[in-house]
Order: structure tokens, then sequence, then C-alpha cells
């Protein structure tokens, strides 16, 4: 993560002259304020929901791999949970 952050310094400060060169330079594609709007309240409610998913699904999807890949050794506890699963719902 730490060489992720330095790269994307070197990217706005490098490469271009800071955070305003870089939007000027992006704001010359035709397609900028369309990509760049949340478009009224619903395009803004849309982008909120599926940012409360996205973060969800990061900090839930890791205990499923453990859960389902780790602790599963063996094809009975595959099984085993199958079952627990079905009676449940």
């Amino acid at each position: 993560m730490f060489f992720i952050i330095i790269l994307g310094l070197f990217v706005i400060y490098y490469a271009f002259d800071g955070f305003s060169d870089l939007y000027q330079k992006a704001s010359k594609f035709s397609d900028f304020k369309a990509k760049n709007t949340f478009n009224g309240i619903e395009g803004a409610m849309n982008w909120m929901v599926l940012c409360l998913i996205s973060g969800t699904a990061i900090c839930i999807l890791p205990r499923q791999f453990h859960t389902a890949i780790v602790e599963n050794r063996q094809e009975k506890h595959i099984k085993t949970a199958i079952w627990f699963s079905r009676s449940i719902f």
C-alpha cells in the first residue's frame, strides 16, 4: 500500500505539475463533465449505495474466502457446511 501512495505522488508531482495541471489536462477530454457529475440526487444516491456495498464487500469477502477455502481441509467439512446451510434456510 505504501508503494501505491508513493507511485501516486510520483505521477501527480513528477509526470504532471500537481493536481491543478492534472485536472486541467483531464478536462480537455470531451466526456470529462459527464463522467465527473452525479446527475442529480438519484445519481448521487446510486453512487453512495455502490460505495457502501463495495466497502461491505471489502470487509466480508476475506472472511468468506477463509471460511470456504482455508478452514475446509477435508471433503466432509464441505458436506457438513452444505448440510448446515440448508438446515438454516
